[in-house]
């Protein structure tokens, strides 16, 4: 397994691959801000590593890593060259100019690239239909798998997250867990923190994580004299142990593929308030009821992206107990019928041995070197 580096006040998951036991390569110097140098020498290292290692398959993830390490493997003759979008950059990252640049540079990597893997139906209406990166039959869609147990094993609320926080029992406590950078748009959570707390003054709110916009979100939290009804934690381990403790999970994006925070959040049977962009349109479950400018699904709630609509989704489940059991009853089984480890792997082997045998190359079982994200 290759990855790059974290960006300074990003933390990294990496942890659970050592867990697993999996190694890791680390390519120095290979991060997200663009560094024509350093760029150059990662690919040069990787390059090397996929000639020693000779792989059957190599399988990218996001943009820098996916450029250098599908272009690495035509040049180390790498018979399967595979990428994944958990999201992508074409929507609330850069201007237009730098847009149209990377939407042609994904066009050009696409003709070398065997097969692009989309998290969901969306996401593979964007790079087929919208942004035209490659032909809608050379994209797979393939809904992302991960370890359900700990989250599936969790009860009742334990409160030793709430005392952590010195957040009171009876409080009604709201969530937020993400980096903390542009795309994410935490500010959009504080600023409907504020709506909710002129209404409802017991509500708590939580902000899990850390980037580079903390300094600016604890900021904006003094400005909106939110005092002790908003904690920002910074980056936090073992989440399991946290959701159980939250009522329920805000998510502000921009731009999403498939956010694992909402997996998480269901298989934990906590419900959300998601906005209606990328992937997560196709995690809601059930037929919708129109509710005060949102959206009621069997699993959770969808809005538009304004504070206003958001402090009102938030307001409405805070004063509806049942109706948040039911959600969160609703979306655990969702993500254990359809997100589980188990059938990720499953599918990515099956896709990994359908294109060796489509070129004569079908090894007991392939062996992919993957390159991870630089920055989880």
């Amino acid at each position: 397994m290759l990855a790059g580096d974290v960006a300074p006040g990003e933390s990294s998951m990496e942890y659970l691959a050592q867990e697993q036991g999996i190694p890791i390569d680390r390519i120095r110097g290979m991060g997200r801000s663009l560094n024509w140098w350093n760029d150059f020498a990662s690919f040069v290292r990787v390059v090397s590593f996929l000639r020693r290692e000779q792989p059957d398959v190599v399988h990218t993830h996001t943009a820098k890593a996916g450029a250098l390490g599908r272009v690495a493997a035509v040049l180390a003759r790498v018979p399967v060259r595979v990428h994944m979008f958990h999201g992508h950059v074409f929507r609330g990252y850069f201007s237009s100019v730098i847009t149209r640049i990377f939407i042609a540079i994904e066009r050009f990597l696409a003709k070398f690239t065997d097969r692009l893997i989309a998290l969901s139906t969306n996401q593979k209406h964007d790079l087929a239909d919208v942004f035209a990166v490659a032909p809608a039959d050379k994209i797979v869609t393939l809904p992302l798998g991960f370890d359900l147990a700990p989250y599936l094993s969790t009860g009742n609320p334990s409160d030793d997250f709430r005392s952590f926080i010195s957040c009171p029992q009876q409080s009604p406590l709201i969530g937020w867990i993400g980096r903390l950078t542009p795309i994410k748009s935490p500010e959009l959570f504080i600023d409907a923190a504020k709506l909710i707390h002129e209404r409802e003054s017991e509500v708590r709110f939580v902000m899990i994580g850390d980037g580079e916009l903390a300094s600016q979100c604890r900021a904006r939290v003094q400005a909106s004299r939110l005092g002790s009804h908003f904690t920002l934690t910074g980056s936090l381990r073992n989440l399991e142990k946290i959701y159980p403790d939250l009522d329920l999970l805000v998510v502000t994006s921009v731009n999403e593929g498939t956010p694992l925070v909402l997996l998480e959040a269901m298989a934990s049977a906590r419900p959300f308030v998601a906005v209606d962009v990328g992937g997560i349109p196709d995690l809601m479950t059930g037929t919708s009821k129109r509710r005060q400018g949102f959206d009621v699904f069997h699993n959770g709630i969808l809005v538009s992206r304004d504070e206003r609509t958001i402090s009102n989704a938030v307001t409405y489940l805070v004063g509806c107990p049942s109706l948040r059991r039911s959600l969160g009853i609703a979306g655990r089984e969702f993500v254990r019928q359809h997100f589980s480890a188990d059938r990720m792997v499953d599918d990515l082997e099956n896709l990994y041995q359908k294109i060796l045998s489509s070129k004569g190359k079908v090894p007991e079982r392939a062996t992919p070197a993957t390159s991870l994200p630089s920055q989880p």
